[in-house]
């Protein structure tokens, strides 16, 4: 394949912003490369209220966990997005900044080759790409708990912006097309294909090897790869090129490039447990939308049908955990049937 500048590996939120970015602003010729997926109906991506429909569609992964003894045995489902966009496509769409501590374990991990103060003006200039916005509906249901909590000690109650723009889903995959309407910029190709190894030439990486279907081929960078595959890919990617753990590479008759026992380990998600109350039945948050509300949501972006269900929550005890509030029934919605309800779901 013609070469390019840089290879960008995934495009999720993150691989969307580095590539437009490295186009926009760099002048690079880049190649971003992306597993191929189908698309869910677009009534689903579009309204925000909707994207719990999108858990277990042609754009989710739709992996199973490990069966855990501290899950009584079980196996989770756990949605991990797939295509343009990456789990942006399918989450709640929650913009939730860093925490102080978060700083400076960033700083920590680059080994300092990041001040705190580098790491937030980058993550000021990627919330100016992003643009969330503040919502402009809130049910009566979080309307309610925000009431409630500012009475509790070491609350940090909030309203959650949303990555919409006026009232619609918005993913930065948005920015591959801003690439390719202007000419100048036309330096983007997406590629989709998974990435299957890593290119060396000492202990330079210089491409990728990809497959879609039985056919491989490799691209190759004159200045780098970088790697935005998530968190699920990026260790595999690492692993498979034979950076890792050496006895799990072992194992799997990998050869060794580097021990890295980090890689594939610290992984912690954000497990809920649904607290779930029920409420009279004028208060039912329903997933189709009357007439008028619908109208109030193509026309001027606002009203009900722009809730992302999650609308608020925040964190308590000092950080220690974080709470989501929705104005539903957690287990069964959005089934038409689901009963009124309200839930707290409890992260640690």
């Amino acid at each position: 394949m013609t070469d390019c500048d840089i290879i960008v590996v995934g495009a999720g939120s993150a691989g969307c912003i580095v590539a437009s970015e490295l186009v926009r602003r760099g002048g690079r010729r880049v190649v971003l490369v992306e597993p191929a997926s189908a698309s869910a109906p677009r009534v689903d991506h579009e309204r925000p209220a909707r994207w719990l429909k999108l858990l277990g569609s042609t754009e989710d992964w739709d992996l199973p966990t490990e069966a855990s003894e501290n899950l009584a045995g079980r196996s989770l489902r756990w949605p991990r997005g797939r295509g343009l966009g990456g789990s942006g496509r399918i989450n709640a769409m929650i913009w939730f900044p860093p925490m102080d501590a978060d700083w400076s374990r960033l700083a920590q991990a680059s080994g300092q080759a990041w001040s705190i103060d580098d790491l937030q003006q980058s993550f000021a200039a990627v919330q100016t790409i992003v643009a969330p916005e503040q919502p402009t509906w809130l049910s009566d249901a979080a309307r309610r708990f925000l009431a409630t909590v500012t009475e509790w000690p070491d609350a940090q109650p909030i309203v959650y912006p949303r990555v919409i723009r006026a009232g619609r889903r918005w993913t930065p995959a948005s920015l591959l097309q801003d690439c390719h309407d202007h000419p100048q910029r036309r330096r983007l190709r997406i590629v989709r294909a998974s990435a299957q190894r890593l290119l060396f030439d000492g202990d330079d990486v210089i491409g990728v090897t990809i497959a879609n279907g039985s056919s491989t081929e490799s691209i190759h960078a004159s200045e780098g790869v970088v790697v935005c595959a998530g968190a699920v890919a990026t260790p595999a990617l690492l692993m498979r090129s034979g950076i890792g753990p050496a006895d799990v590479l072992a194992a799997a008759q990998i050869d060794v490039r580097c021990d890295s026992p980090g890689v594939g380990t610290g992984l912690q998600d954000h497990l809920i447990m649904p607290v779930i109350f029920r409420l009279s039945a004028s208060a039912r948050f329903d997933v189709q939308p009357s007439m008028p509300e619908l109208a109030c949501w193509q026309h001027l972006g606002g009203g009900r049908v722009t809730s992302n269900i999650a609308e608020c929550g925040g964190l308590f005890e000092n950080g220690r955990f974080q709470l989501h509030v929705t104005p539903t029934h957690y287990l069964t919605f959005p089934d038409p049937k689901s009963p009124a309800a309200m839930t707290l779901g409890v992260n640690i």
